[in-house]
């Protein structure tokens, strides 16, 4: 085995950004070594064979730009300074174009800002001639930051460092407080000898704990043994709470990063579960998430380098939905800039977003702002200034009470002292300016926000589901006098019957994931659409107050116990049984607009719009009690069009156009496929997109909302046909504000290569 001495290590700040730092050690002290091994992110690697040739040769030119640009890229600024100015001094003929750039960039983040500004205009030279280009901008943004920091004064903040009882001579980072516990990511070694010498540079990044208020040791979280394989060999990091949810981060050692959730059980993490396709596509990284309940909507923001951003790392935000979260939304060129930002944390208590950035002016490396949200935009960011900021990289800010923590890998404080290792955890006091009552909005408040179409299709897709026949089991009526309501709540009281007639005949491998999967079916899907319904039928009166005309489509699932026929009877059935919720709901007060026509309900129970997902089932009892099989035995509110006499009226209506809305496909078991669809505004007004609701094999990988008048735009899937056999049709719904034809249908027939 390998030894390497920790002082030397530098973790990068976060995982997937940077993560190339290794412990390559030099065979030959040549320069082409030294290029090679900084050319494939080895810095430290690098750094040892710079140092042989440097005692050989120290006054070649290429050779004291290497040996400073890799000083400076495992954070060692001020002595990267030095060589990179002894190559300014060799270099008459301005050979090396970035040479300027990374001196200036070694004197600002060491901190050094008069002799920065020295250096910016010599660093700009070589990028005026593409003032639009990435380059010219980049150091023109550090030339501005530069000014910017000469002239602020020294700040008020007292930042202190966790000490030793927290930090490590390893790094520390993404600390947040949950049950009176200090969680936080941490890479520790798990071998180790006197002084801190590594015996196996192969260790992980862990999530630990530790109450601040005692002397017990921090313990890492670790996962049941069903999950353990799954992890092994993973980064774990960045935890966020949200009630018992734990979201969490895992990079395996390509640094590919994705995005997970779970409950917390004493030392364990139970019930993992990956989140879905909208969230970890196949085509980006996607880390950092952080989980928030804003009203009664729980919303995931995430760091990711994802097509359609604005730079390197971007923060999106996507909105939890019945089936999993929805579609990201990108925050806006006001937060996102050409490089990079991470570590979203957004305060319900304050309405601000919390963030760090590269490219924001600040004082050097990675800066902290706040950003506050005004209805759903974010306003010019904010820096939080001198001393919660450093020259350094400063991140993962996370307020609680009149406390806040950061990570840091500033010198001052850090328990290894040394300028190129690592991060430590940091506290400062922090006065949040809090938003009045914010804690007291109750679901029903919702009924105060405006509402409209556009809002009201935001709840939608709903999905509601029911037991196995019901109601009225072997019956041929298309109607039922039961309540959805009634319905609902028996249905959730039938979990233990679920788990003691079917989980209890498994067998001990399949019995644990079984129960997560009905736990997780019950607690995200029959509560959420029981209180998704609850929440959206106030907003649903208030609407047709207004005397507007309003119609649900409402489609129907079954199981695949019985025949066609009775199957579309049992969805009839369950679609009355909504029918007569909104006949009792808000007092009786939504019956009237049923009887008179102004609220119409469109039945679609296993017709145009529904997809028949269940195959046939060989085990009775999974058909019935299986997680499985309870996802589809379901009704969905998938459109909600909103009409008035003046809208019907108006001259300027939007007009979707889809030239083509049947494809075909050939496809290859575990391919994925990739397909673009044209969509036409031809109207004279822009066109919403509320929804595209899609099969569960499909990834929409753009995102599109509007569509301006007489404009186009493509909508880009992948489908994945891992699960697929033979031949199938597939389709996405797209949900519209279109007067005429607010739902439209893309099919997509997959047949199997030959």
């Amino acid at each position: 085995m390998s030894k390497f001495h920790v002082k030397t290590y530098f973790f990068s700040f976060l995982l997937f950004l940077n993560f190339g730092y290794g412990f390559g050690q030099a065979n030959d002290a040549t320069l082409d070594g030294a290029v090679s091994r900084y050319n494939q992110g080895d810095y430290f690697g690098a750094l040892y064979e710079y140092e042989r040739a440097m005692q050989i040769d120290s006054s070649n030119l290429e050779l004291l730009f290497g040996y400073g640009k890799t000083l400076l890229a495992i954070n060692s600024p001020k002595e990267a300074s030095v060589y990179l100015k002894k190559a300014r001094a060799l270099d008459e003929r301005r050979s090396i174009e970035n040479l300027g750039y990374l001196l200036a960039e070694s004197y600002r983040l060491a901190g050094d800002y008069r002799n920065a500004k020295k250096f910016y205009n010599y660093a700009l030279a070589p990028y005026r001639k593409d003032r639009k280009g990435y380059m010219y901008k980049r150091v023109n943004i550090s030339k501005k930051a530069n000014v910017w920091a000469i002239k602020q004064k020294e700040g008020n903040s007292i930042v202190n460092s966790l000490g030793d009882r927290i930090n490590s001579a390893f790094t520390e980072f993404g600390a947040q407080m949950y049950d009176g516990k200090i969680y936080f990511s941490s890479l520790v070694a798990d071998s180790m000898g006197p002084g801190n010498v590594i015996f196996d540079n192969h260790f992980f990044s862990k999530i630990y704990f530790k109450s601040l208020d005692n002397l017990d040791k921090k313990q890492a979280l670790q996962f049941t043994n069903k999950d353990a394989e799954l992890f092994k060999n993973k980064h774990i990091s960045n935890p966020s709470f949200i009630e018992h949810t734990l979201f969490f981060t895992a990079c395996d050692t390509n640094f590919s990063c994705e995005i997970y959730r779970g409950k917390i059980k004493g030392n364990k993490i139970i019930q993992v579960k990956k989140l879905n396709k909208n969230i970890n596509n196949t085509i980006s990284n996607n880390t950092q998430p952080h989980a928030v309940v804003e009203q009664t909507d729980t919303f995931l923001y995430f760091v990711s380098d994802r097509d359609q951003g604005f730079g390197g790392l971007d923060i999106w935000k996507a909105k939890k939905e019945g089936f999993g979260f929805g579609q990201p939304v990108n925050l806006g060129n006001t937060v996102n800039s050409l490089d990079n930002e991470i570590t979203p944390y957004f305060d319900v208590k304050s309405h601000h977003l919390y963030f760090s950035s590269n490219w924001h002016i600040g004082f050097g490396g990675y800066d902290i702002f706040k950003s506050e949200k005004e209805g759903i935009h974010f306003k010019t960011p904010e820096n939080l200034g001198n001393a919660i900021n450093s020259s350094y990289h400063d991140y993962y800010f996370f307020p609680y009470k009149d406390m806040a923590i950061l990570s840091s890998n500033r010198p001052e404080g850090n328990v290894d002292n040394k300028p190129s290792c690592c991060n430590d955890l940091y506290e400062l006091k922090y006065e949040r300016d809090l938003m009045e009552e914010v804690d007291k909005i109750e679901k029903l408040n919702l009924a105060e926000v405006k509402v409209n179409e556009e809002v009201l299709n935001k709840f939608l897709p709903l999905s509601l589901y029911f037991h196995n026949d019901s109601p009225k089991a072997n019956s041929s009526d298309t109607s039922t006098n039961s309540n959805f309501i009634d319905l609902a709540n028996d249905y959730i009281g039938l979990q233990y019957e679920y788990e003691k007639k079917y989980i209890n005949t498994l067998s001990e491998n399949v019995l644990i994931k079984e129960k997560s999967s009905l736990n997780r079916f019950f607690e995200d899907q029959v509560t959420f659409g029981l209180e998704q319904l609850e929440e959206i039928t106030p907003l649903l009166l208030k609407e047709l107050e207004k005397d507007n005309e309003i119609e649900l489509a409402v489609r129907g699932y079954t199981s695949s116990l019985a025949t066609s026929e009775y199957n579309f009877k049992l969805a009839s059935r369950r679609i009355q049984s909504l029918i007569n919720y909104l006949n009792t709901a808000e007092n009786g007060s939504i019956k009237q607009y049923l009887n008179s026509g102004k609220l119409l309900i469109k039945k679609l129970p296993l017709g145009d719009y529904a997809v028949s997902k269940v195959q046939e089932e060989d085990d009775r009892l999974a058909a019935i009690y299986s997680a499985d099989a309870a996802l589809e035995r379901k009704i969905e509110i998938i459109a909600l069009k909103s009409s008035s006499n003046s809208q019907l009226n108006k001259t300027e209506q939007p007009k979707l156009e889809i030239p083509k809305d049947k494809f075909l496909a050939i496809y290859k078991k575990g391919s994925t496929v990739k397909r673009g669809f044209i969509l036409n505004n031809t109207g004279n007004d822009t066109l919403k997109i509320y929804q595209i609701i899609t099969d569960k094999q499909i990834v929409q990988t753009n995102s599109v909302k509007y569509i301006n008048k007489n404009s186009s735009e493509i909508i880009e899937i992948e489908i994945f046909t891992g699960d697929i056999e033979g031949t199938k049709t597939i389709e996405l719904i797209l949900i519209t504000n279109d007067p005429n034809n607010n739902m439209r249908k893309i099919e997509i027939e997959l047949r199997p290569t030959n």
